[in-house]
């Protein structure tokens, strides 16, 4: 019948590799069940899964044991099980499944099932298996599923049937196709996988941390210095990818974990050794961070960052070198500004250069598996001109020892053009061949449609990069000031309940949806952004500065002087008033933000730092040569006093 099961779940699940190709080979099986995927408790998650081309069903708990062959001596006495078949725990099980449906709602009053909206309409499968023992002696297997189809007949309004298992097989996934892949767990997580599992196995052969890329960022190079450490060790490479595994981003997952961890040597220390992968392909991939995160929930993860610009145009470049019909058809520009008409060799390479440096969406997929607290971001520009100190912060990052010296350990070779391994007698170990190949540089047509292109998608990662406590890299900050010389004003998106908001080419201040009254409005103009550090404690002399300049009075009268300037001990800062009660600002063709005129009584909020600022004023912006603004979010308490939260700058001006 192509249905086969193997003593105590041993190989279905964690899987062994070899049951399931002789299974395949020698019989023919089709089908397999397991109460261990994803694990045995809670049994209301337990799952599907199809693997090597086996369906895998997911088994259900029937009470019944190799030990429990007599009536009388089951464990409780005779009543526990009858009391399980009628409107107890077995029953439940068949009515209740999560993730399946039954077809008809009960009639029957049965006790813990409290209303008729606890079970829904449709379809649902349950499987059972018991040992062959249950089928002689008291023959409780008969016993119990005979008794059980009789009260569900007798009680509800269920319509029960039978399939033969490749059958039931095929309908189940029919009804949860997302369960066809599997997501494989540590084994050594789970104390009945530990003992089901081979014990030939071992986790140590598992990663420790990821370096997940983007491509064409710097992480060869990363690879390499890391590979320099004397208790960092990477995996055996792969004859198709090299030194990529790719495991967790395509179909080598569904290989399984066995045919993953053969990539890796055993760590001649488990303690204090550590296994890394290196595959780029990672930062983008939709599958990769919960994939991960499932088989190797404490992995650290380490990814670096460039321009997204020029990651893009050195993709480009390297499809090019590798002979891509489309990238040697067509120029950069082309690629880069196709539409959705275009052939879709174009639109595949496009999306190949474009989509990876959607940095912040990509990060937060990753954070959405991993705390912030396992994951590092390198500043790539800063990789490739001061690798020592970049190398410094990872192995403090990965808690590694002995410390290395890469100060001493790494030597600039001006013809290679970036840093390379110092050898004994003078010699160095570079990069090969095909890094940092010469190609021109990017035409200033493609630069200014890829500034304004990620220019959103750079806005997002700087509040992402705030949030995570971590400076802005200098090609961010480059990059948000260019944004904001040609536009006027930085896009960003409003901060509820008060914050800073986007005209088309202003900031305001939105007022709060708790109807906090608000004085008269400014706008500010700017080039780019700080994303500060935020705390109610968090201040300096710069931000006392900017709300002693701002502390009481009118518009025009104590804050502002003739020339609408803010005068602070340290700093100048410059507002523009709106024209007018509801008017939007001069110049502003297109503005999201609702306008909003002065109240009669404004009201004086107070910072953290005792200085009062009065409610309806804009931000101010810093007069300095690189014409930068802070951006300030605000924490709002529903007290007498509003709490605004001082800004504290992230790099040097």
């Amino acid at each position: 019948m192509g249905y086969a099961v193997a003593p105590h779940h041993s190989g279905v699940y964690p899987v062994h590799i070899q049951l399931y190709e002789a299974w395949k080979k020698v019989w023919h099986i089709r089908v397999t069940s397991t109460e261990e995927y994803p694990h045995l408790k809670p049994a209301r998650y337990r799952r599907g899964f199809i693997h090597n081309g086996i369906m895998v069903l997911p088994r259900q708990t029937c009470g019944l044991f190799t030990h429990t062959i007599f009536y009388k001596e089951y464990p409780g006495g005779p009543q526990e099980l009858d009391k399980s078949i009628r409107g107890g725990e077995l029953f439940l099980t068949i009515l209740l499944n999560p993730g399946y449906h039954v077809q008809k709602i009960f009639d029957y009053p049965v006790k813990k099932v409290k209303t008729r909206k606890d079970v829904q309409r449709g379809n649902r499968i349950s499987i059972f298996m018991t040992h062959l023992s249950n089928y002689g002696n008291d023959r409780l297997g008969l016993y119990t599923f005979a008794n059980l189809a009789s009260f569900v007949k007798s009680s509800t309004n269920l319509n029960l049937q039978t399939l033969p298992p490749l059958q039931l097989a095929h309908k189940y996934f029919q009804l949860f196709p997302e369960q066809t892949d599997p997501l494989w767990q540590n084994p050594c997580d789970d104390k009945r996988h530990r003992d089901i599992w081979s014990r030939d196995k071992t986790c140590d052969h598992l990663p420790k941390f990821l370096v997940i890329g983007p491509q064409k960022t710097g992480t060869t190079a990363l690879y390499l210095f890391l590979l320099m450490h004397p208790s960092i060790t990477s995996n055996l490479p792969s004859p198709k990818t090299f030194e990529e595994v790719q495991f967790f981003n395509g179909n080598n997952y569904h290989k399984g974990i066995d045919w993953y961890m053969d990539f890796f040597p055993t760590p001649s220390n488990v303690t204090t050794d550590l296994l890394f992968e290196k595959s780029a392909n990672y930062f983008h991939s939709e599958e990769a961070p919960k994939r991960a995160a499932s088989l190797m929930p404490k992995a650290k993860i380490i990814t670096i960052l460039i321009d997204p610009s020029d990651r893009a145009y050195s993709w480009y470049q390297h499809q090019r070198s590798h002979e891509d019909p489309a990238a040697l058809k067509f120029n950069f520009y082309e690629v880069i500004t196709s539409g959705p008409w275009a052939p879709s060799e174009i639109r595949a390479l496009q999306k190949r250069c474009l989509s990876p440096g959607w940095y912040a969406v990509h990060i937060e997929r990753w954070l959405s598996h991993y705390p912030a607290s396992q994951l590092l971001i390198i500043d790539g520009q800063q990789l490739r001109s001061d690798p020592a100190t970049v190398m410094d912060e990872v192995q403090k990052f990965l808690g590694v020892s002995p410390h290395y010296n890469y100060s001493e350990a790494l030597t600039f070779d001006p013809q290679k053009g970036f840093w390379c391994q110092l050898l004994e007698g003078g010699k160095t170990k570079c990069l090969g061949k095909s890094k940092g190949r010469k190609y021109p540089p990017m035409d200033q047509e493609s630069r200014a449609f890829l500034s304004s292109y990620y220019r959103d998608h750079n806005v997002e990662l700087s509040k992402l990069l705030h949030r995570l406590g971590q400076p802005l890299p200098s090609w961010l900050r480059q990059e948000l000031q260019k944004a904001g010389h040609a536009s006027g004003a930085l896009p960003i998106t409003c901060y509820q309940p008060f914050g800073l908001c986007l005209g088309s080419n202003v900031y305001a201040l939105k007022p709060s949806e708790m109807g906090a009254p608000f004085g008269p409005r400014f706008s500010i103009k700017a080039s780019t952004t700080y994303v500060p550090r935020f705390g109610k404690q968090q201040h300096n002399e710069e931000a006392e500065a900017a709300a002693h300049g701002r502390r009481g009075g009118q518009p025009g009268k104590e804050a502002l002087n003739k020339n609408g300037e803010i005068k602070g001990p340290n700093l100048e800062f410059s507002l523009e008033t709106f024209p007018g009660a509801g008017q939007p600002p001069p110049g502003s063709q297109e503005n999201p933000v609702d306008f909003w005129g002065p109240q009669e009584q404004p009201k004086t909020f107070h910072t953290s730092t005792g200085m009062e600022l009065l409610g309806g004023y804009a931000i101010p912006r810093q007069v300095t040569q690189q014409r930068s603004i802070w951006r300030v979010d605000t924490t709002i308490e529903r007290e007498n006093s509003y709490n605004i939260a001082i800004p504290k700058e992230l790099h040097e001006n």
